[in-house]
């Protein structure tokens, strides 16, 4: 089910998918290659939910077998269509099988994401400078301009996601049909070196291909000076870290005698209401880190830094 309507304020259009997948596998991937279908063709921000009857990763089952190749297929249509998973509080599994122990995460919340690997790819800095070159500016206050800019860049940039993401698939399958005409041959006959050149290029880009994507992923951390790659205990490690920066390490805070304090000046006192200039609005943007959770838009500060 599809709802759209348009973000009150900033007068983004938003849709909201209510999906409900099929249980079949090859019925999902033609369900996959549907939702693909029906985002590219739309405009605005999107935002995928409910239950998708599929797991990404083997900790996300419990008593019951994994589908590595139905993960992959479903990974791979997030990957493609720029979706980013939210994390949603409360247990670690969405579904319990009537009168049994198997437990699976199969419900989610998937909405766009900008990858900072896109500033890399050749073109995408003319796209989004064309696109800011000819936007007209729509709005009074500035908040409200610079939300309709980002309205006005985000199906740019999905357009162009979708062009590499094609070019990307037809490159990957020529490389691998090639590779594996050579492997057939090399079956039959012994390879020129011309040959044995080209079918090393093939393995090497099909090598690097799945190397990228499998580099978002933790494969190990140091706990305790062990070496851990069970994805159990590394998010467990993960999430003690980041509760230990919110323990309260003083137990009796001393309390503050405001004797003598220094006042501000009436100057000052003004100062503090003032507009925000361009160069502090500047400043404040280029002091947070780059790699930050991007804001509803999907855009991050790296890509707000970089243009």
């Amino acid at each position: 089910m599809l709802v759209n309507g348009k973000l009150t304020g900033s007068n983004q259009i938003l849709n909201i998918i209510d999906v409900y997948a099929p249980q079949r596998v090859l019925e999902k991937k033609v369900g996959w290659n549907s939702l693909a279908d029906i985002l590219k063709s739309g405009v605005g921000q999107w935002v995928l939910l409910g239950d998708f009857n599929v797991v990404r990763f083997p900790e996300e089952r419990k008593n019951s077998a994994f589908n590595r190749s139905c993960a992959k297929e479903f990974n791979d249509f997030i990957d493609e269509c720029g979706l980013v998973e939210y994390s949603m509080k409360g247990r670690s599994f969405t579904f319990l099988a009537p009168n049994s122990t198997k437990l699976s995460k199969i419900d989610r919340v998937l909405p766009f994401r900008f990858f900072n690997s896109w500033l890399e790819k050749e073109g995408f800095d003319s796209i989004v400078a064309d696109v800011v070159e000819s936007y007209c500016n729509v709005g009074v206050r500035p908040n409200v301009v610079l939300a309709n800019k980002f309205k006005h860049i985000r199906p740019k940039i999905k357009a162009w996601r979708d062009e590499v993401c094609a070019k990307d698939r037809e490159d990957a399958g020529r490389d691998k049909e090639e590779f594996e005409l050579l492997d057939s041959l090399a079956e039959e006959r012994d390879l020129s070196e011309e040959e044995l050149w080209i079918k090393m290029e093939f393995r090497t880009n099909i090598c690097e291909r799945e190397r990228l994507k499998s580099k978002n992923g933790i494969p190990g951390l140091f706990v305790n000076e062990v070496w851990v790659e069970d994805p159990k205990l590394i998010k467990k490690e993960v999430f003690r870290f980041f509760r230990n920066h919110f323990v309260e390490k003083v137990g009796n805070r001393p309390g503050l005698r405001c004797h003598g304090l220094s006042r501000l000046s009436d100057a000052e006192v003004i100062s503090l209401s003032e507009h925000f200039t361009d160069k502090e609005v500047k400043e404040a943007v280029f002091e947070c880190g780059v790699d930050k959770a991007p804001g509803p838009d999907g855009l991050n500060f790296r890509f707000l830094k970089h243009f």
